[in-house]
């Protein structure tokens, strides 16, 4: 079964009165995904806690792989990326930050149409193409946040 994912993004920057704007409201880009199985996960991670959000190692998980990936959260956090994390090529971790919502919303989400990245990594884009293995999340703020997660292979 084929199915799309459609992603609209529109980024207004004003600075001063005068606006950048950056994508658009109207016209979607356009992700092809096997459309085979989806997840949509809400996970609350509590101050200063640490939780896996997904771990294709586990025989628990219903996906093993993703052809697209967002994810959001109500509270600033760091996103973890775990690639090959059996060492066979050469484990990368990296990380991101995301920002969170205002007033108990998810904030801009984290996107990437791909589980592809590689393994063994080196400047210049050396290495060898693998795939995200595990993502956990970390929350350092104050209060329990909310992370939205939602996979489609």
């Amino acid at each position: 079964m084929a199915a799309k994912v459609y992603v609209k993004s529109f980024i207004q920057l004003v600075i001063d009165g005068n606006s950048v704007d950056f994508g658009s409201f109207n016209q979607a880009n356009v992700v092809n995904v096997d459309g085979e199985h989806k997840d949509d996960r809400r996970t609350v991670t509590a101050s200063g806690g640490t939780e896996t959000l997904w771990d294709k190692t586990l025989a628990s998980e219903g996906l093993g792989d993703f052809d697209f990936l967002a994810i959001a959260a109500t509270g600033d956090c760091t996103l973890e990326f775990i690639v090959d994390s059996d060492n066979s090529v050469g484990t990368v971790v990296f990380t991101v930050e995301l920002k969170g919502g205002k007033d108990g919303l998810l904030g801009a989400p984290f996107i990437l149409a791909s589980d592809g990245s590689n393994a063994n990594a080196s400047a210049g884009f050396g290495g060898t193409l693998d795939t995200i293995d595990k993502i956990s999340v970390k929350n350092s703020g104050s209060s329990d946040i909310t992370v939205r997660m939602l996979m489609v292979t």
